[in-house]
């Protein structure tokens, strides 16, 4: 069933999905908050979708996914936000498929995926991939955020098939373990975002629309006001002018956050909707990149860029802005989860 809560008719559906409300419309008589602007990157040389993603520098890794057929799950690409170009590398000496990474120190770590437990280290200094000490348990689809040079994954999926609600501390200095305090919610595939040490982990499958926060320092948990959308997984967040923005997959909502106030705004969010995203938060801005038509079962090489607007007006908190244009239509989602557990599988077959 699809769902709308509308307060102007200025959003049209096409073939594509939502075009978002941009900016103020003022013959309407209403007048809509400031909400940022979408531009176009240079499409990723490789398309694909369900890769893992990591920020060295001004620098986004995208590494491993699956590619249109025949089906590819090694590719590394590197695309330099500030000259908008991407650099083809060599292929990763593994497969890597619905893993996910993070960058330490100018170092990138990825871990786990479908059908294992691995951890690898990339050097880009060097170019040299090293394995590390393997995670405590298979985990595939757990999801990382960075905070003083620890690595936490929240959540993800086990041996079993089933769905954790576990924190994991990985030290990169020392390549060890740590199981710490449980997340509130059980879900794999969130979105993270680091504001202030805290770590935001937002949606995912399971998750809906919950909000919760980890604070490392105290290894406790906050229960925070809920997304005003559901989320099925593979969203992208990164935290901007003190704000943390969410972007959907699936229906490609997004909403803006305010820590200060615990309050939500729905804003622009991406034209063409799309699923299992990768992306990043680089210099200010949100990049959204890759990701799955269902309707033609493509992967796409799409790299959208969002720039944040120097301020929210008004001020992130005012009830009559709190909910524009929100789309919901998840009616597919179960099926195209079976496509996802066909993909594994053509993935598990190709690995042995």
């Amino acid at each position: 069933m699809k769902k709308s809560v509308l307060l102007v008719a200025v959003c049209i559906t096409i073939a594509f999905g939502l075009i978002s409300c941009r900016g103020d419309n003022s013959s309407t008589g209403i007048i809509m908050p400031k909400t940022g602007s979408w531009s176009s990157g240079e499409p990723m040389p490789t398309a694909r979708s369900w890769a893992a993603s990591a920020v060295v520098g001004t620098d986004i890794y995208v590494i491993g996914g699956s590619t249109n057929a025949p089906y590819v799950y090694n590719a590394f690409e590197k695309y330099d936000t500030t000259t908008n170009a991407w650099t083809s590398l060599p292929a990763m000496p593994f497969q890597a498929f619905l893993m996910r990474g993070a960058s330490v120190g100018g170092v990138i770590y990825i871990f786990g995926g479908s059908t294992t437990q691995l951890v690898y280290r990339y050097d880009p200094a060097s170019g040299i991939w090293t394995a590390l000490n393997n995670m405590p348990y298979l985990n595939w689809m757990g999801v990382p955020a960075v905070v003083n040079n620890k690595v936490y994954i929240f959540g993800g999926i086990d041996s079993a098939d089933v769905v954790l609600n576990t924190t994991l501390e990985y030290d990169p200095s020392t390549d060890t373990w740590t199981t710490k305090a449980s997340m509130p919610t059980a879900r794999y595939a969130p979105a993270t975002a680091v504001y202030n040490n805290k770590i935001y982990v937002l949606g995912g499958n399971y998750g809906g629309n919950k909000n919760e926060i980890y604070d490392p320092a105290t290894d406790t948990w906050q229960t925070k006001a809920n997304i005003p959308f559901r989320n099925y997984g593979w969203g992208v967040a990164g935290a901007l002018n003190g704000h943390i923005y969410f972007v959907d997959s699936d229906t490609s909502n997004m909403a803006v956050y305010a820590p200060s106030t615990n309050s939500w705004r729905s804003v622009s969010g991406l034209n063409i909707p799309r699923d299992y995203l990768a992306g990043e938060a680089v210099n200010g801005e949100l990049y959204v990149i890759g990701g799955f038509v269902s309707s033609t079962a493509t992967k796409l090489n799409i790299v959208d860029r969002y720039t944040p607007p120097a301020s929210l007006s008004p001020a992130l908190g005012s009830p009559a802005f709190e909910s524009m244009g929100l789309q919901e239509d998840h009616s597919d989602y179960h099926n195209r989860m079976h496509r996802a557990d066909a993909e594994a599988l053509k993935f598990i077959s190709s690995a042995h």
